[in-house]
């Protein structure tokens, strides 16, 4: 599964981030996960740079086929010099291990292979990079797992627990 979830991770990570300000997609989060997928499938089809959501739909959406895989949204936000920073990653457990997928300015701040042995160990990894890049993280949100179904039009709950 690491493999699996690394090779992903290399296709997320070729997209290229997005600085551009500009987001090439329509993202509606309240929409349920068919919106996620057919957003997924638009971004590889058009193969632009993207920012952390779209490559956390992108995430959901290559994992979607991957029943003992399970996938949650997970929120971040930070400050540095009076700036307020928003950022999300898609958390991923598999075999009793948590890592994440995902896409940003920072390497630190992406992708964490499939080793922790509990979400805090994950969470607190974060923690320890924001911290590298001078960010002082303010507030972590979990969501509930997202469905595996993507033809499913339930709401995805992005941010149910701070932690």
């Amino acid at each position: 599964m690491r493999g699996k979830l690394k090779h992903i991770q290399s296709y997320i990570t070729s997209l290229e981030y997005n600085y551009t300000g500009e987001a090439f997609f329509v993202k509606k989060k309240d929409r349920g996960f068919r919106h996620v997928t057919s957003t997924a499938k638009l971004i590889i089809r058009e193969a632009l740079p993207i920012q952390c959501v779209e490559a956390v739909f992108v995430g959901a959406y290559l994992t979607a086929d991957m029943a003992e895989v399970d996938r949650f949204p997970v929120c971040f936000r930070s400050s540095l010099d009076g700036r307020v920073y928003r950022h999300i990653v898609l958390a991923v457990r598999s075999g009793g291990k948590w890592g994440s997928l995902g896409l940003s300015r920072r390497d630190k701040l992406m992708y964490k292979e499939l080793k922790y042995d509990l979400f805090s160990k994950l969470v607190g990894d974060f923690r320890e990079s924001y911290a590298s890049s001078w960010h002082r993280l303010e507030q972590v949100w979990v969501g509930f797992p997202l469905p595996h179904d993507i033809s499913s039009n339930v709401a995805i709950k992005w941010k149910v627990l701070v932690v």
